[in-house]
């Protein structure tokens, strides 16, 4: 009887902070292109996307017209919109200013944080 191989791949989890929203839309940007291919890799199933309360807040700070199209690839790419909590403050206070690299923000890569 032939061996069997079962290889078992877990979807990467990804966080799409505010901008990846903005870049989606911003054609002038070099990244624009990058970022839809990522959100239709999300779509294909390859990644596992999350954003949160938070970037939702900073989204309705943009325009209507650019708010409404924003909050709609939340519903279009199916992406999970995770709670704020105070675990998430605490993060987001003491921990994420030292992950952030401002030198990495050339690529939408730069923006994922792997959960």
């Amino acid at each position: 009887m032939p061996a069997c191989i079962v290889i078992i791949m877990n979807k990467q989890k990804i966080y799409l902070e505010t901008t990846l929203f903005n870049y989606y839309f911003d054609t002038d940007r070099d990244a624009h292109a990058d970022v839809v291919a990522l959100f239709e890799e999300c779509a294909a199933g390859k990644h596992e996307p999350y954003t949160s309360d938070y970037a939702v807040i900073e989204i309705e700070e943009a325009s209507t017209e650019r708010c409404e199209k924003m909050i709609g690839l939340i519903d279009q790419y199916r992406i999970t919109v995770l709670p704020a909590s105070k675990e998430a403050d605490k993060l987001a206070m003491t921990e994420f200013p030292q992950l952030y690299n401002y030198e990495l923000m050339v690529t939408p890569k730069a923006f994922m944080i792997s959960l």
